[in-house]
């Protein structure tokens, strides 16, 4: 393959099955701006019609809108996807449907702290993958459907359904689809909210090991910041701070404005307690960020944090 896509005469000349699978790793190694400029371009030659009606294309579509939700507003994200929801014969193209779908309940929903809108495009997409009979697609909801289980306090419900789909006594990992490693972030998550903590650390070590073989970027830095909230959880802030700024430091380096909030709030907490004055800074830009990004579910933590109110436990909305 050519050093990069772009180096062809023009990107329409480029398989559309292997586009999207080029764009992907693109994605899954951290790049998210460069996998939305390469739709853009792949995009600019083809009109509304085609898109809407074209398996490969409406899937870039699709796609370049989970990768922008990295860097771009929450809520115009929101209103491009429904506007695809309505105008995608979900029939004909079940698969394209459950990722616009899914994009709407189960990331930009919970980022913008909807629950209510989350939850009521969850079940839609639930029942549609079940009756499609659509399986990664089912992970997928899956997943999202667990993290506003948790949100909604319902931990020992979030357990119990999880528990067929992640083998919690496996020592290897290897056969495991790339969303059943996201899933054990997940039931990382769920066990340290019922404080199993050295199932936690398990379960981390396993999605860290399993991201950090496959290359996806952003996941080894979630799984330590997993860890790094697992042990401030535990109190052992010492131990916490080195996790955390490991996953600080793959955030930043991939520009990853999710991973940069949520470890910044971490570091905040600890600052708290530790009495140490030079949040407060921190705390008014990463609120800033938070607003610009449209992220409602983080910018109510960091007004909480920076009102000196009691900010309980909250899940790692995973990206």
């Amino acid at each position: 393959m050519a050093n990069d896509i772009l180096d062809f005469k023009t990107l329409n000349d480029f398989d559309i099955v292997l586009f999207n699978i080029y764009f992907d790793t693109v994605h899954l190694s951290g790049d998210y701006y460069r996998a939305v400029t390469l739709c853009d371009e792949y995009l600019k030659n083809h009109n509304e019609e085609e898109i809407i009606t074209t398996k490969g294309l409406l899937r870039i579509v699709a796609r370049k809108l989970h990768h922008s939700m990295f860097f771009a507003p929450v809520k115009e994200l929101i209103s491009e996807a429904l506007r695809l929801e309505e105008a995608v014969n979900k029939d004909n193209l079940p698969e394209e449907y459950a990722e616009i779908v899914n994009l709407v309940s189960g990331n930009l929903g919970l980022l913008a702290g909807d629950f209510e809108f989350a939850r009521k495009w969850q079940e839609i997409g639930w029942n549609f993958v079940l009756e499609k009979g659509l399986h990664d697609y089912k992970l997928r909801f899956l997943r999202k459907r667990l993290d506003r289980m948790c949100i909604d306090g319902n931990v020992m419900g979030a357990a119990e359904e999880i528990k067929d789909y992640v083998d919690y006594e496996s020592n290897d990992d290897s056969h495991l689809s790339r969303y059943q490693i996201y899933l054990l972030g997940t039931a990382a998550e769920i066990q340290r909210h019922l404080g199993n903590n050295k199932l936690t650390e398990k379960l981390f070590d396993r999605l860290f090991y399993q991201a950090h073989e496959r290359g996806i970027k952003g996941w080894v830095g979630h799984a330590l910041l997993g860890k790094a909230n697992l042990y401030y959880t535990c109190g052992n802030n010492c131990e916490a701070e080195i996790f955390l700024q490991k996953a600080d430091e793959i955030y930043k380096l991939l520009n990853q404005q999710w991973g940069i909030i949520n470890s910044g709030i971490l570091r905040i907490k600890i600052k708290k307690i530790m009495k140490n004055v030079e949040y407060k800074q921190e705390i008014r830009e990463l609120s800033m960020l938070s607003e610009r990004l449209q992220y409602d579910f983080y910018k109510t933590i960091l007004d909480d944090l920076s009102n000196d109110k009691i900010v309980k436990d909250h899940q790692l909305l995973f990206l």
